[in-house]
């Protein structure tokens, strides 16, 4: 009996039928004198992945939702920075500065779905190196060492070391399409930001400037709109440059719809204007 029962050419009446399961591709089947379920074996669909070719084809955009590959190169000399352009310099750059404990790291590894790839930490000057991560075979995202804030220490760094790898790499990348520089928004704006700021825009040819606002969620609106206009004010942003804010918490609907706005500058700056970006994708959905 118990044999009749798990054959797979048994046929019960239509009223003990039920409808299929999302976990069980199966149809199951209840019988009438116990309580008990029997599934027909076969291999879960969920589990079957497409081959490498059709994951590349159905990639549609630079940063996915759900997984990213990404590859890290830490260049803490010159030297190391011109062995890493060698091997990243055909890709496109978006570099990152701001503010020792500005939001840096959290902004990175929640923008590309990945948890302590950047080092992420309280404690100021966590970054010690220009940091590149080639993200799906596709960019570079360059992670500047933070400017001094409060701490001596740090800023001994920062003149000594830091300032001079980021000279480093700005000298070595051939095609650089967009600068982020992220500022909390809680905070003043402190006179080496403003300093940096004018040495980017002086020394090197930057085509795209994006004032990122951290830290959005912990403050009311009225404290908001002062932030911005102090930082756009003080740092010299012309009314070209785009202005963001942003917020790292996947609890909250307005930080992900911020990192959903991050994105859609990355993907302008990295393709194009909107036709580009649509063409790409028709591009990546036709068949073989």
């Amino acid at each position: 009996m118990r044999r009749l029962l798990h054959s797979p050419l048994i046929s019960l009446p239509r009223k003990f039928a039920r409808r299929p399961s999302n976990r069980y591709p199966s149809t199951p089947f209840c019988l009438p004198w116990k309580n008990k379920r029997f599934y027909l074996k076969s291999a879960p669909t969920s589990k079957l992945r497409a081959s490498g070719e059709d994951s590349e084809r159905r990639r549609k955009y630079v940063v996915e939702n759900k997984y990213n590959e990404v590859t890290v190169i830490r260049c803490a000399t010159q030297e190391a920075i011109e062995e890493a352009m060698q091997k990243l310099g055909e890709y496109p750059h978006v570099c990152v500065a701001g503010v020792s404990n500005a939001g840096k790291s959290s902004m990175i590894n929640h923008l590309i779905v990945k948890k302590n790839l950047a080092r992420a930490s309280s404690v100021p000057g966590k970054t010690k190196t220009v940091d590149l991560f080639l993200v799906n075979d596709t960019f570079v995202i360059a992670d500047f060492p933070g400017m001094p804030s409060t701490d001596p220490q740090v800023e001994g760094m920062w003149k000594g070391k830091w300032r001079p790898l980021i000279k480093s790499y700005m000298t070595e990348v051939k095609d650089l399409r967009g600068f982020v520089f992220i500022h909390d928004i809680r905070w003043p704006v402190a006179f080496d930001e403003i300093k940096f700021n004018k040495w980017m825009r002086r020394s090197f040819d930057i085509p795209n400037y994006l004032l990122l606002l951290s830290k959005n969620d912990k403050v009311e609106h009225n404290r908001r709109l002062m932030g911005l206009n102090n930082a756009r004010n003080k740092l010299g942003f012309e009314d070209s440059d785009r202005h963001l804010h942003y917020c790292s918490q996947n609890e909250n609907s307005q930080c992900r719809a911020s990192r959903r706005h991050v994105l859609r500058w990355l993907e302008s700056v990295l393709i194009g204007d909107k036709s580009q970006l649509k063409q790409r994708v028709d591009d990546l959905n036709d068949p073989l």
